[in-house]
């Protein structure tokens, strides 16, 4: 007994010597980067924000029900650093959230993303990741405005990047992905636990200064890791981008290429394979606006509620038709009104046209998990 408790002792005085290490080797990496240009700024800005929450059928049943009413509590700190060659970003948040009545939950949400990027003459390198913990309450409320099921959401995400100017004409880009979500208690909601692990290399090629050309490879892993049928997709593939610079905020370009999909499901030890070529083509036509003023507006409406996505059409189109607002932006510039009424219907379709796609993504998921 005396020697099972030294032993397990001297484990933990072996684990704490580790963490010291670890800890300070991430403090000299940070040191060996950040004092070479140590003019640098940082900020810290905390902030809390509160809101509360009705739904009168909140799982859409038929049955009798009770209405569904909370609060959530959001305290968060923000932080940032810039250097001549480094920019820190990132954010620690906690959610606090009370549901009574038809549900009665208690969730608490953690939301700690970073992003780091580091220059160099000829290189950057860049890092966006972090940890998220929600509840599918919040996923499917903000994606679909349903809630079917209710459980805890644990997902690490890690996206390394790295581009090299090879010339004043041609450049380098290679990125990494890797995701590991789990849920709790998933598979009694037919949830499963997996990973993806990705990579990308491409060659740019600006041949003028308004058109560019892209070749591209990318690979993509996804597997179930807790599913009793385990399942796992393999999909290469590659990508020739043609771009066009018609004006400084209008772009348009065409893209095409094949992807190979390689599946492997194993089900009652029988292992089933499957592969199949798909063509991926198509043109897009983007017009740029001032992203960071319509993200800041946005957030300052999330403060109050939460607004659906057809609101902030409606408010957009408001700018431009209400004559209190025609008649206050137009002090400012005569062409505010008409400007604000475009630039939030783009920023909105951006937004759909991301939660379609993480809707289709969802649901392609879903259907390998089957």
């Amino acid at each position: 007994m005396k020697l099972s408790s030294l032993s397990r002792q001297r484990g933990g005085n072996a684990w704490r010597s580790w963490l010291r290490v670890a800890g300070a080797a991430v403090v000299y990496l940070i040191l060996a980067i950040t004092v070479p240009g140590w003019a640098a700024e940082w900020s810290l800005t905390p902030s809390m924000s509160t809101k509360a929450y009705y739904n009168d059928n909140l799982l859409l049943t038929p049955l009798p029900h009770d209405p569904t009413y909370g609060y959530w509590i959001s305290p968060t700190a923000e932080f940032a650093g810039k250097t001549e060659q480094l920019e820190i970003t990132g954010k620690a948040g906690l959610d606090f959230v009370n549901y009574y009545g038809g549900e009665t939950r208690q969730f608490t949400n953690v939301l700690l993303p970073v992003q780091m990027r580091y220059r160099s003459e000829k290189d950057e390198w860049g890092f966006a990741g972090g940890f998220n913990r929600d509840n599918t309450l919040m996923g499917e409320l903000q994606t679909t405005g349903l809630v079917l099921r209710f459980t805890q959401r644990n997902m690490w995400n890690a996206n390394p990047t790295w581009t090299r100017n090879l010339t004043e004409t041609l450049a380098f880009q290679g990125s990494a992905q890797f995701t590991d979500t789990s849920y709790e208690n998933g598979l009694r909601l037919n949830l499963v636990n997996y990973q993806v692990w990705g990579g990308s290399a491409s060659i740019d090629y600006h041949y003028s200064e308004q058109d560019k050309l892209q070749l591209s490879a990318t690979y993509t892993n996804f597997h179930t890791t807790n599913s009793p049928s385990e399942l796992r997709v393999g999909m290469p593939g590659a990508l020739a981008t043609l771009s066009h610079r018609f004006a400084e905020s209008l772009d348009a370009s065409i893209y095409g290429g094949p992807r190979f999909l390689f599946s492997s499901s194993l089900i009652a030890d029988t292992k089933f394979t499957g592969n199949e070529v798909v063509w991926i083509y198509g043109t897009s036509l983007s017009k740029r606006f001032e992203q960071a003023i319509l993200v800041r507006w946005e957030k300052n409406l999330h403060h109050f509620y939460d607004p659906p996505l057809e609101v902030l059409r409606g408010l957009g189109e408001t700018y431009r038709t209400h004559p209190g607002f025609i008649e206050s932006l137009g002090k400012i510039h005569p062409d505010l009104p008409e400007y604000m009424g475009e630039a939030v219907a783009v920023f909105v379709d951006a937004l759909e046209t991301a939660a379609i796609e993480g809707m289709i993504a969802d649901d392609e998921r879903g259907r390998l998990a089957e």
